[in-house]
């Protein structure tokens, strides 16, 4: 905490106070008509609140479905297990969704704090409102309860100036990348590299295999677009898959796939330490380079900024691109020499490298604040405060 500047509580310990039942601390509410997230009205006053998380976008002017009773409430989630405080009236959209209305006696604020304090991070039906209202939690007068509140907002407060400021952070990391291959496709139009479509430096692309993947070890490992998560892959769990021309479809370090559908659609991974058996699935489009230019920098190009705005291009309304191997080919861009191809790599790893660092640090910090968060929770409910 000290890092944070952040001191624990000294109230008084909370054993001293008497308990209650979760459902005992709540007023009934009035059950109101939930409303199906697909069915929203865009231009709406209220939000839709569904499992404790508010859809940003989503609004409803629908009598019938909206919380006029009693403000603030507390809305509880039974599949998320979130909870969200609000003092503006909404609207439900899922079944699954508690609202919690705390009686007079409680500070709503503290009542929601107190709510987060909990433990229910039980997997399975378990974890529902059914559980939930059984749980205890502690009941100082209201005055202390104000106070309480008032030091864990102040606190939270620092937690949430850290936060932004990492969040911050890794946004401007995120952006090296991109605008350091800016400069560099720009310039090279200016030194007049040679203009070049993907086709001219590839072999042809080529689509994935189709058959389904398999945990036993029956044949070649088998990459699919599930199995790159953040610009990596886990080979160890990636699965296997029956080949009978594993020649033809074998994955060789140098090879660059691309997802062509899905959420990481037009998303690019550079194949680097593969196993000796490796295919890839037909989910995916296989490029390799010819001597004329580096796997690695076609890789990076793959990220410019300058790739995407072509690899996008006709694209309707939020359709996702479409990626596929003859649009691939088409795509231009500046081709420099290959000494100068070796020097930008070398730049863009050390960059990248550096990029790796800050996001590392960054995660680190994050995974801390939420367990200070939890610490400083855990105190003022449980411990000495």
């Amino acid at each position: 905490m000290g890092k944070y500047n952040i001191q624990p509580f000294r109230i008084k310990t909370m054993t001293n106070y008497p308990t209650k039942k979760l459902e005992d601390c709540l007023n009934k509410v009035p059950k109101i008509k939930g409303i199906k997230i697909k069915d929203y009205l865009k231009n709406g006053l209220y939000p839709i609140i569904d499992q404790g998380q508010e859809f940003v976008g989503g609004f409803t002017n629908d009598k019938n479905t909206i919380y006029k009773g009693k403000l603030p409430v507390i809305i509880f989630g039974d599949h998320t297990r979130i909870f969200k405080y609000t003092d503006f009236p909404f609207a439900l959209g899922a079944d699954g969704t508690k609202i919690l209305l705390p009686k007079e006696n409680l500070n709503p604020k503290y009542f929601y704090l107190a709510l987060l304090s909990l433990n229910i991070e039980t997997r399975g039906y378990a974890r529902h409102y059914r559980i939930l209202k059984e749980k205890e939690i502690p009941l100082p007068p209201i005055e202390i309860q104000k106070k309480i509140v008032e030091r864990i907002e102040k606190m939270m407060a620092k937690i949430d100036e850290a936060k932004k400021l990492r969040k911050e952070a890794l946004a401007d990391a995120s952006t090296l990348i991109p605008s350091a291959l800016n400069k560099i496709f720009e310039e090279g139009k200016m030194k007049e590299w040679e203009d070049v479509k993907v086709g001219d430096v590839c072999e042809k692309p080529q689509y994935g295999y189709t058959e389904s993947a398999k945990l036993e070890a029956v044949g070649p490992k088998f990459l699919r677009i599930t199995d790159i998560q953040k610009g990596n892959v886990d080979w160890e769990n990636v699965p296997y898959c029956f080949c009978n021309d594993v020649e033809k479809y074998q994955l060789k370090n140098g090879d660059i796939v691309f997802a062509r559908t899905g959420a990481t659609v037009g998303k690019s991974y550079l194949i680097k330490n593969s196993p000796k058996n490796a295919v890839f699935a037909s989910y995916l489009i296989r490029l390799r380079a010819t001597g004329k230019i580096l796997p690695d920098f076609l890789y990076y190009f793959f990220q410019s900024p300058d790739y995407w705005r072509q690899i996008t291009q006709g694209q309707v309304g939020g359709a996702q691109p479409n990626v596929n191997g003859t649009k691939l080919a088409k795509i231009k861009f500046p081709l420099p020499p290959l000494p100068e191809q070796q020097k930008i790599v070398k730049y863009l790893d050390s960059l990248s490298e550096k990029v790796r660092k800050i996001q590392t640090l960054q995660s680190a910090a994050e995974k801390e604040l939420k367990l200070l968060e939890k610490g400083i929770l855990s105190s003022a409910f449980a411990g000495e405060f």
